[in-house]
């Protein structure tokens, strides 16, 4: 197993054992692009999740994370715009 794989692994059970590491780290996650992160991801926006994750989730080019993120807005009250971008993490942008 390569060294980037091993890492993988290790950041997905981190993130697994601990939602509000993965919540606080969502950036990152969403950079890596790993579709294994994505369950992940919105178990972490549902239970600690805040404005910014949320917007994060809807601008950052992945459709999964961007219908977490609408339904995430709708049931909390918010109005947030989907940009389809944003200054915020984009899926798979640490990949290129």
């Amino acid at each position: 197993m390569g060294k980037n794989k091993v890492a993988a692994s290790l950041w997905l059970k981190k993130a697994k054992d601990d939602l509000a590491f993965a919540a606080g780290a969502h950036s990152f996650f969403i950079s890596k692009s790993e579709q294994k992160f994505i369950p992940i991801l919105i178990d972490a926006l549902n239970k600690y999740g805040n404005e910014e994750m949320a917007t994060d989730f809807l601008n950052c080019g992945n459709s999964q994370l961007e219908k977490a993120g609408h339904i995430w807005a709708k049931e909390y009250g918010y109005t947030i715009i989907s940009q389809g971008y944003g200054n915020g993490p984009q899926w798979g942008s640490k990949n290129r």
